[in-house]
């Protein structure tokens, strides 16, 4: 299963993969150097080994102006939703004083992949386009999350060269 996720963070680079009607929204140009973690002293991923995992996954590729967010709801053994969104805006976030870089998006149309007994709308997953998403990452591999206006420490980070990667188990 980790495979899988660790693919879907890193994996994704062929911009059809993700493509819909309207493209790939490129992420504004911040001037965030993203640095180079290097993942020393990171605790690896939240997915945890086999078994089932709910959760969000999500990647910037600020060197190819992209950046894509999805939920997976998976089993152990089949996925029963899997949704993901482009993200738009990637503007600069403040307020996150433990984060190298913060970074503001809006979500767009979703592409719902696998929806077994309408799980993602039980789950909430679905609607969520125009609705923002404000992370951050902490070296050494922790994600940052703004929710109402208040910053927590939510999941898992890594950033190598301009891509950045993270999970948040839910």
């Amino acid at each position: 299963m980790i495979a899988m996720y660790t693919m879907f963070l890193t994996g994704c680079s062929d911009s059809s993969l993700w493509a819909d009607a309207t493209g790939n929204p490129p992420i504004q140009e911040t001037g965030i150097d993203l640095g180079d973690d290097t993942g020393e002293g990171d605790s690896g991923d939240s997915g945890g080994g086999e078994g089932p995992w709910v959760g969000q996954w999500g990647e910037v590729d600020q060197a190819g102006g992209q950046a894509y967010t999805g939920f997976v709801d998976w089993d152990g053994t089949v996925a029963q939703c899997e949704v993901e969104y482009p993200l738009s805006g990637g503007t600069a976030a403040q307020g996150c004083p433990s984060c190298t870089v913060a970074l503001a998006f809006t979500y767009g149309t979703p592409e719902i992949v696998t929806n077994v007994g309408g799980r993602c709308e039980q789950l909430g997953w679905t609607g969520l386009e125009g609705s923002p998403l404000v992370v951050g990452h902490q070296d050494p591999g922790m994600l940052w999350q703004q929710v109402g206006g208040t910053w927590s420490q939510n999941g898992w980070s890594s950033v190598s060269g301009t891509t950045w990667g993270f999970e948040i188990e839910l």
